[in-house]
């Protein structure tokens, strides 16, 4: 994986696709989130900043999958949570059926919740990883020099780098 500063109001990307070097015919975007501060609001808080989005070119192969992973990968730590509460939903949601329908059918009641509660922690964050990797370009940071982006192909990171006038 390889980064590359840029200065992001000179941006150039090469056109073809970020993942595989073939022709570029969709765009996916990344995101970088800037907190400046957090707020207390009521019973929650309210996170103040700025949010730079930026589109790449990928090519169709690439669009479905690059757009699933960067929707996983993206996230401010408020939809990280949202998420993990959103896979505790689910298991008590299919625990439940499997419940009903283990008594229905079997005339005993069920106590998988640990095994399920597993399951679905390890399905989740398995996920997670599987999409910070597999996501073409992501943000690594901001400087006084530029914005860092890293990149999963190392060859299109080299074309990003000469087509901004930078060494990789």
């Amino acid at each position: 994986m390889k980064k590359v500063t840029v200065d992001l109001e000179k941006l150039k990307w090469p056109n073809k696709c970020a993942a595989c070097n073939g022709s570029a015919t969709r765009v996916l975007t990344v995101d970088s989130k800037e907190t400046k501060a957090v707020v207390p609001f009521g019973a929650g808080v309210v996170t103040i900043g700025k949010v730079t989005r930026i589109r790449y070119p990928v090519c169709n192969r690439h669009f479905l999958s690059g757009w699933f992973a960067s929707g996983l990968s993206q996230r401010s730590l408020f939809y990280l949570m949202l998420g993990v509460l959103s896979m505790f939903t689910a298991l008590a949601a299919s625990l439940a059926i499997y419940r009903i329908t283990g008594n229905l059918l079997h005339g005993k009641e069920t106590e998988d919740f640990p095994y399920g509660s597993v399951t679905y922690t390890t399905l989740y964050w398995g996920l997670f990883f599987w999409a910070r990797s597999a996501t073409p370009v992501r943000f690594a940071g901001k400087t006084y020099f530029g914005t860092t982006f890293q990149f999963n192909n190392d060859e299109y990171a080299d074309s990003f780098a000469k087509a901004n006038g930078r060494m990789s």
